[in-house]
């Protein structure tokens, strides 16, 4: 009689141990909440992490890994985090600058003196600080008519980089972000100290933070355990997967845990790594133009307030993954949230949301801002009728027909003219540029060309946003 009673009074502990462990704290409960539309177990999902005074409080993983084999998300699993990657590589950087081995104000023909003298001005700050005024790579492959989605190496942004004879801009003169600029900074990196950029941050950051599962990829063949695929959608709603071809490193490629951006974000707060707070001091230091105007993006991060209160963050972004780390240094308290489908969820507000689901009393107000969206330069309406303001006769516009080469693309271009139109023939594409002036024609308001006349028309300057200013092209015939 007696085992049986210890047998029941055993079952009855045992319940009641899991139904403690099921109630869910008051945080939990406000997290859950704000993730109650996403329910769907078998679909791509995220993860979640919140770190207090040094230690990782919170984790939550949610859906599936790779839908082919229905692998969960979990502690174990490692993203690709886009240009979270950046501060990794600007890190770098800074521990080079405190070894004495390289200054942020030598310029970068120090260490790539094969680069043309139109980099002459720019600094290696002006990289990390994304002031330099290069053009941006992505644009310039655009416009050859060459797909994102091709294979890249660093050693072909570089030579690319290398083939323009000019700039967007004087270096120090106005901030753009510029993927180039890192990838530029890793070959620094490589040629300082003698060693590759993933062997250097994990040799000097990850290693020594115990950041065991965080490593830079610069082989997509190289075989990753417990790797997350990222996803879209398709336009019946179901999925795809992405297929990231490129090697490019620097700029991205980081691949991590929530537990091992965990241990970075406690490092703002409390560092491990030599140099003391020297190294945190110069991480947080923020770019300065030539106006003398203070810039918000320091080492590879943003710095700023969120309702008041000081903030470190920065987005990652790349073929379906969606990161933003986000790190309050007054209260010593981080998020970080990741997902592998990124346009059912937007990591941005998301993360701020996170922060304040799970600790209210820290936040009165919610500050959402809307980011502005960078059409495709090749997504286009052909025959989109634009505002015209100077009218050409169907004679005057024979003028401009031809072929035009420009030697920093390696590429030509042919024009067309019909009774009331310039057509640009890029490849397969057919843009109708609509005249703005006299000798200046544009496409969709954004890209310009700027004709070149004496006798005859001899050639076009090409413009593009702030993204790429400058080409030139020259009339082959």
């Amino acid at each position: 009689m007696k085992q049986y009673k210890f047998y029941f009074i055993t079952i009855i502990f045992f319940n009641l141990l899991i139904s403690v462990k099921g109630q869910l704290t008051p945080q939990e409960k406000s997290l859950d909440s704000l993730f109650s539309t996403w329910t769907n177990q078998q679909a791509p999902g995220y993860a979640i992490g919140i770190t207090k005074n040094d230690e990782l409080v919170y984790q939550k993983y949610f859906g599936l890994a790779n839908l082919e084999f229905d692998s969960p998300i979990n502690a174990k699993s490692i993203f690709d985090v886009g240009s979270v990657s950046k501060q990794f590589t600007a890190a770098c950087i800074a521990i080079l600058q405190l070894q004495g081995k390289l200054s942020i104000n030598d310029t970068i023909r120090k260490y790539l003196p094969e680069f043309p003298a139109a980099y002459s001005k720019v600094k290696i700050k002006n990289l990390i600080y994304h002031t330099a005024g290069i053009r941006q790579w992505e644009m310039l492959e655009m416009l050859a008519n060459k797909s994102l989605k091709d294979y890249y190496t660093n050693d072909m942004i570089l030579q690319l980089l290398k083939d323009q004879n000019g700039l967007n801009f004087e270096p120090g003169e106005k901030y753009l972000y510029s993927n180039g600029g890192y990838i530029i900074l890793a070959e620094i990196i490589k040629r300082v100290s003698g060693k590759n950029l993933k062997d250097f941050s994990q040799e000097n950051i990850f290693h020594p933070l115990g950041m065991s599962n965080t490593f830079f990829i610069d082989d997509k063949q190289q075989i990753i355990k417990n790797e997350v695929s990222s996803y879209g959608r398709n336009d019946d709603k179901s999925f795809f997967q992405f297929v990231d071809q490129d090697n490019i490193y620097g700029s991205g490629n980081l691949h991590t845990t929530i537990k091992d951006l965990s241990l970075w974000q406690s490092n703002f707060l409390n560092n491990k790594l030599v140099f003391g707070n020297d190294l945190i001091t110069l991480l947080l230091t923020q770019g300065k133009l030539n106006s003398g105007k203070m810039i918000d993006y320091a080492f590879g991060i943003e710095t700023g307030n969120y309702n008041g209160m000081k903030c470190i963050s920065h987005t990652g972004f790349i073929s379906g993954f969606r990161t933003r780390m986000v790190i309050f240094p007054e209260l010593k308290y981080s998020v970080t949230f990741i997902t592998n489908i990124a346009e059912d969820i937007h990591s941005d507000s998301t993360a701020f949301d996170i922060a304040k689901a799970y600790s209210p009393q820290l936040f009165i107000t919610k500050i959402v801002s809307e980011q502005s969206k960078t059409g495709n330069l090749m997504d286009h309406t052909p025959g989109s009728p634009g505002n015209a303001s100077y009218k050409y006769s169907p004679k005057e516009l024979n003028q401009f027909e031809g072929l035009y080469y420009c030697i920093e693309l390696n590429k030509v271009y042919k024009i067309k003219a019909n009774d009331s139109a310039l057509i640009l023939q890029l490849d397969d594409d057919d843009l109708n540029l609509v005249s703005k002036d006299k000798l200046n024609f544009s496409f969709q308001e954004t890209m310009v060309l700027s004709f070149e006349q004496s006798n005859t028309v001899n050639g076009f300057t090409l413009n593009v946003g702030d993204n790429v200013k400058g080409l030139k092209f020259s009339r082959l015939k």
